[in-house]
């Protein structure tokens, strides 16, 4: 019964003993859930600004979001702490920041390509190199941009495929944005024969481009090298552009302009020739050939009726075999 008793006790002093602390923590816990309906107010009043302040901005939805989120998170997690701190718990406020800290490590280490396609996906969305719809070239890519993602971005090219690049390439190599301007410039090349007034071809072709591209910048031609078979040259215009058609329409008009233009003129656009030059003893042997590639009879008898006895007679065998 003594055993009873003083079991008896131990719970009853145990009980008074929560029922002591819990009166003494009660002021405490009812600041701490204030605390946390306000907190959780506030970050939503934060989510709505944050939103209202990107929408204004050149941002897209996406990341517009995410920011949003990310504040929203940022006035949580304070809010926690404070809670913490009022309910006296430095050592969880400690333990928290530790834990957070670690894990933060582990998943930037696990995931730092995913990390780093994200915030580059951002860095586009603020910096706004290019626009849906832009015609851009980057990574050996050339095409239209469809859509910037979070984390990638679709490129449509103009053969039709559809390419999903991460945006960590876009934001570290060179991007080309070729809708940046309403202005392009078109080259071709060409080249005339050696025995061309090139003054002449000049003038012919500058003539037969004057009313492609804008009218406020004249077409221009330059020489530029010695080639094979060809002095070769590149006539530049400047056109309009407002998609990848006006660049391959512009450049069509100006190959069909310079061949109709040096045909009327006798200008010879020459094709490549090659001049090979061979022995007497190659010539020779070639002349033996007959057109399928055999060699004719006629001159395997003569080199056989010249060979010497003792080829002659070295071949006895082969023919006995």
């Amino acid at each position: 019964m003594t055993d009873f008793d003083e079991l008896w006790n131990h719970l009853v002093d145990t009980l008074e003993g929560w029922a002591s602390a819990a009166v003494a923590w009660a002021p405490r816990l009812v600041v701490a859930l204030l605390i946390v309906a306000l907190f959780a107010l506030v970050a939503r009043w934060v989510r709505k600004g944050v939103l209202r302040a990107t929408s204004r901005t050149r941002m897209t939805p996406t990341v517009s979001t995410l920011a949003a989120r990310f504040a929203q998170f940022a006035v949580v997690f304070v809010g926690l702490m404070v809670v913490l701190s009022v309910l006296q718990l430095e050592g969880a406020v400690t333990s928290v920041l530790a834990g957070a800290g670690v894990v933060g490590l582990a998943l930037g280490f696990a995931f730092q390509d995913l990390a780093a396609n994200l915030i580059s996906g951002v860095g586009l969305s603020v910096r706004h190199p290019f626009r849906r719809g832009d015609v851009i070239e980057t990574n050996d890519l050339l095409g239209v941009a469809e859509e910037v993602r979070l984390r990638t971005t679709v490129l449509r090219t103009f053969d039709g495929k559809l390419v999903i690049l991460p945006n960590k390439k876009i934001f570290q190599e060179a991007l080309i944005n070729h809708s940046s301007t309403d202005q392009r410039r078109v080259d071709v090349a060409c080249g005339v024969s050696y025995d061309t007034d090139l003054e002449h071809a000049k003038e012919t072709a500058l003539k037969a481009l004057g009313d492609v591209g804008r009218p406020e910048r004249e077409p221009e031609l330059f020489f530029e090298e010695f080639g094979d078979s060809s002095i070769n040259f590149t006539a530049r215009v400047w056109i309009d552009f407002d998609g990848q058609r006006d660049y391959l329409a512009a450049r069509d008009e100006v190959v069909r302009k310079l061949k109709s233009a040096f045909d009327d003129e006798g200008i010879d656009i020459p094709f490549p020739i090659r001049t090979l030059e061979l022995g007497d003893g190659v010539a020779e042997s070639l002349s033996g050939l007959r057109s399928d590639g055999s060699r004719s009879e006629a001159p395997r008898s003569r080199s056989a009726s010249r060979a010497p006895e003792g080829e002659r007679s070295l071949q006895t065998p082969s023919h006995a075999e």
